[in-house]
Parts: structure tokens; sequence; C-alpha cells
């Protein structure tokens, strides 16, 4: 993904980690395949303060970032929320260079998706993976569980642009729908199982996609009620991440496992916009807001398409990748990598720095400590 800098920001502490591999089982979370593995670490000091008191523990290391939900607050671009493999949520108020974690009850849990209300300052969801759907109302200080009906992995949660309280949770058995910020859900007609990823089109009242895992898109034209198949054009039938395209109102990019599609103009179907694309499996798609460059991750690195060669894709960056984010300016992106890392560039990918400070989610199966006597 090109050099990193060794320099934190202000404020941040931390040295340069190798990331270790992710344990997530693909077929439940992503379809990118990750050997799994332990790590051994090794802490070598030769002198360490011990806390005065008891029980009190100082993160010192090795940090990493193994990010399964990357957000940004629509009310607040400074604002990122970040949910982790095994590691809760986190939040930066720096626009992604610094973190803290957010205390509470699932802190040791998967996060596969964050939903933040476009209206409610402070106002947003978390989407667990064994612990079902929380909210917080007062930007991740405290959290309230909702009551789902079931608490198989939540994948992802849609909140209606047009209207804050309609929610659409996409479970692995079914769509779940709450018309009331969460306290009541029912369950939608025709989604079926293998929900993995929903959104809203802001542009039409009651629009919302659906993708799955196998069983291609769905479409609902009730705000969530009811879904339907949307799949003319589309020959994948495995969905991983479905976002708006800003450079054509209305417009859904899906990536899939075979390529990217973008629904056609006349709301009929897709079309491809694979290209020359040279790997299949696409995560997740991002527009940039300034210059209209279309980047694409996967698990070969970053592409991007630009719009004086918008059919020939150019490789960005060389680490896989699994989430992409920019800020309504285009200042910042974001990469969140496979094998858990969290960088960003403020100058288009010539460079990239570490931007997981504060964010300690490595797995250690074991420490060894070395006396002053060897």
């Amino acid at each position: 993904m090109g050099d990193s800098s060794e320099t934190p920001p202000a404020g941040a502490t931390g040295a340069r980690c190798f990331n270790s591999e992710s344990r997530a089982d693909p077929a439940i979370f992503r379809p990118f395949r990750v050997a799994s593995g332990c790590l051994l670490a090794v802490l070598l000091f030769p002198a360490i303060a011990i806390p005065e008191e008891i029980g009190v523990w100082t993160p010192i290391g090795p940090r990493a970032a193994t990010v399964f939900a990357l957000e940004r607050d629509p009310l607040n671009s400074g604002v990122l929320y970040a949910g982790m493999y095994l590691g809760g949520l986190y939040r930066s108020q720096d626009h992604g260079l610094t973190w803290k974690p957010l205390p509470s009850d699932f802190s040791t849990s998967t996060i596969l998706g964050v939903a933040i209300d476009p209206v409610t300052a402070g106002t947003l969801y978390a989407a667990t993976y064994d612990r079902g759907i929380y909210k917080s109302v007062d930007s991740g200080t405290t959290w309230t569980a909702l009551p789902v009906p079931n608490t198989t992995p939540v994948q992802a949660i849609a909140i209606d642009p047009r209207n804050h309280l309609t929610i659409l949770a996409a479970t692995h058995a079914e769509v779940l729908r709450s018309a009331d910020g969460g306290q009541n859900w029912a369950s939608s007609t025709g989604a079926g199982q293998g929900a993995i990823t929903m959104l809203f089109d802001p542009e039409t009242p009651g629009l919302a996609y659906l993708g799955t895992s196998g069983r291609g898109a769905f479409v609902s034209r009730d705000s969530g009620l009811s879904w339907a198949p949307f799949r003319d054009g589309l020959a994948p039938e495995h969905v991983i991440k479905l976002d708006l395209d800003p450079a054509t109102p209305g417009a859904v990019l899906a990536s899939t496992g075979e390529g990217l599609f973008r629904t056609r103009p006349d709301g009929s179907g897709w079309e491809s916009l694979t290209y020359d694309l040279p790997v299949q499996a696409v995560g997740q798609t991002l527009r940039h807001p300034t210059t209209g460059t279309l980047f694409a991750a996967t698990d070969s690195g970053v592409f991007r398409l630009d719009p004086d060669a918008p059919t020939h894709w150019i490789q960005w960056t060389t680490r896989g990748a699994r989430h992409l984010l920019i800020d309504p300016a285009g200042t910042f992106i974001h990469v969140a990598s496979i094998l858990g890392s969290l960088s960003v560039t403020r100058d288009d990918g010539r460079s990239f720095q570490h931007a997981d400070f504060g964010i300690q989610n490595r797995f250690i199966e074991s420490l060894v400590t070395i006396n002053a006597f060897g």
C-alpha cells in the first residue's frame, strides 16, 4: 500500500506493528480467505513500572485494527466509528487518526455493522455477531440492548433517511424491520435467509436494496416490509456490499464475488463495471466526492477507475483491503486491510500513515517476560 509514516499524530503513542492474520470464518463474515494461526508475543523490557493500584491496566501494545465495520458520522464528519473483530467498538474524534474504545457489554464481541442516525445527533446502532443489536443515544458513551427476536449474527443495519425511526436489520436467518427506533421488530417478507448488506435509496421514498450470500440482490418499494428478487444483469449470487454512487443520484453499486455492478439508469436491473479489473471479489466501493474517481477494495489491494479512463482499472494499493471511507471534502481516505491494519492517506495515495493509534485488536495467545537476571 506504499510506505507508512511512523510518526504518530499529536497525542498518540505506539510503535509499528506487523499485523497477524484474522481468524474470522470467511463464510460468516466476508468472502476473503485468510489463513488461521496463533501469535506468540515475546515482550522484552529491562524495567516496567508497576501501577500502584492493583487491577488498573495500561495499554502497551502491540496495536492493530482488524476492522469489520467503519462509518463516519453524517452530522459530524470528524467523528468515526470502527467495529472490530472480537474487539467491540472504537470512536475517533479527529477524522480517524486516533481512537478510544467505547466500553460496553459487547466490548469483546465482533461488530459487523454500525448505523448512525442522520437526524438525531449522538444516536447510533451496533450490530454484533453474537449479542444482537445495541443502541446508544449519547455517541457511544452508554448502550442499551434492543429486543431483537433472535441473536443470530446481525450482519448489517440500515436507517431510512426519510424516516429515521424505520430501521432494517440483516440477520443470518431473516430481515427484521422496526418502525419505532428499535423498540419493536417484525419479520420482512420475501427476503429469506442470507442477508448481509442493505441500504435505503435517499432519492426515492420507500426504495431499499438488499444483498445476500448465495441468493443475489433484492429490492423493496415499501421501506423493507416486503422484498422481491432484483437480479436482472447481476449474475453473481454473492453480493458482499451495497453502496450509493454519489456521481449518479439514485444509483447503487454492488460489490460481489464476481466483480462490480451498478444499477441501470432506468432502474430495471444491473450493468457491469468490472471491465478489466483483474480481481473478481470486490469488498467495497467508494466514489471520490471531488474527483469522481471510483475505488474498489479487493483481496489483492485497492483499484481505481478514473474519469479520464472510465473503463480501465489501475491498481492503487497492493495490500488486501476490506473497507474504504472518505470524508465529504475528499481529504481523508481510510483503508482497512484484511489482515489487521487501518491506514489513511491525505495526498491521494502518494503516502499512507497508520490510523490505528489507540486500537489494540491483536490476539496475544501467550506472553513470555524476561527479568533483569535473564
